[in-house]
């Protein structure tokens, strides 16, 4: 019975032992699925961004073109059009036209660039083509050519006339001068749109506009700015504002700016315009025949403009 008993008592105390020896439970901890109320970071108050500014899925249309109205500095009021990309913070191209038209030339250009349409089936919404005046032509108003933007490629647009050139008959008098503070308060509203990244500006343009684009990108940077680049189809010194030193310029002063020029051989004036600038990051594109502005922009037509446009902004816009 003794013996029974301290075998009993044995085997509790052994049992006891290998409890307590025994490493502890593993405590299983799910993270939490969101944020407590207290904890959720607030947007940003001074710069609210409109619902329509919100990132959208992988593929899907981004918002709609908002008509924009600006002021310049000696109190001319411009219509723009403003085309927003599909996620915040976005870098901003801005486009600006010949003097043979104004904001429209950029009609199928504009949404292109901003992927409001899928890729398969490129086109321009039916808004746009009832803004668009019926004087308004050209193989650059069919995007059915047009190349692919890449996926990773997302950029808002905006685009505006220069004064005197509403219409879409062309602009009725040459204001250099004048037109130089439209591009300054044009990049200056860029700059300042819902949705985009003020740090990463470019902008493109054709003749006048090809002057207007890296001479307002380098006024931009001049006043505190952060313009990247500029593309110029045929540009000519015509603001005023000369091509060679500009580029020179922008070398010197802003080295992380790039600025890539196109010309046809028998454009008196923007073929030696091309050829006279350098720099580390000019590029000069030289195509056949008299192209000039926007007639280069057409198929089967080298340099591929738009596919070289592409290029540019991918690489203005690297991380």
């Amino acid at each position: 019975m003794r013996t029974a008993l301290f075998r009993l008592l044995s085997l509790a105390l052994a049992l006891a032992l290998l409890t307590a020896c025994a490493p502890a439970a593993t405590e299983t901890v799910t993270p939490p699925t969101s944020l407590p109320p207290s904890a959720t970071p607030a947007p940003p108050t001074d710069t609210p961004l409109p619902p329509t500014a919100t990132p959208s899925p992988t593929n899907a249309p981004p918002p709609e073109p908002v008509a924009v109205t600006f002021t310049t500095e000696d109190g001319v009021a411009l219509n723009g059009m403003y085309y927003p990309a599909a996620i915040t913070s976005a870098p901003v191209v801005v486009l600006i036209h010949w003097v043979a038209g104004d904001l429209h030339d950029w009609d199928a250009i504009a949404p292109w660039l901003q992927k409001s349409k899928p890729q398969a089936s490129l086109g321009w919404s039916d808004a746009a083509v009832s803004r668009r005046p019926q004087t308004v032509s050209g193989p650059w108003l069919d995007p059915s050519w047009f190349p692919p933007v890449p996926p990773d490629l997302n950029v808002a647009v905006f685009t505006f006339t220069l004064r005197g050139c509403e219409g879409g008959k062309g602009c009725k008098s040459w204001d250099p001068i004048d037109w130089l503070k439209d591009t300054q308060a044009a990049f200056q509203t860029a700059a300042g749109l819902p949705g985009v990244d003020p740090s990463r500006i470019t902008a493109m343009g054709a003749s006048i506009g090809a002057d207007a684009a890296p001479d307002g990108c380098y006024l931009h940077n001049k006043a505190g700015g952060s313009c990247l680049g500029a593309i110029a189809l045929s540009p000519g010194s015509y603001l005023g504002m000369n091509f060679k030193q500009v580029v020179a310029d922008m070398e010197k002063e802003f080295p992380a700016t790039a600025i890539w020029c196109f010309a046809a051989t028998g454009d008196r004036d923007s073929y030696p315009t091309c050829n006279n600038a350098s720099g580390a990051n000019y590029k000069t594109f030289i195509g056949e025949g008299m192209e000039h502005g926007m007639t280069m922009i057409q198929p089967g037509y080298e340099p591929k403009v738009l596919d070289l446009t592409l290029e540019f902004l991918q690489t203005v816009f690297a991380p």
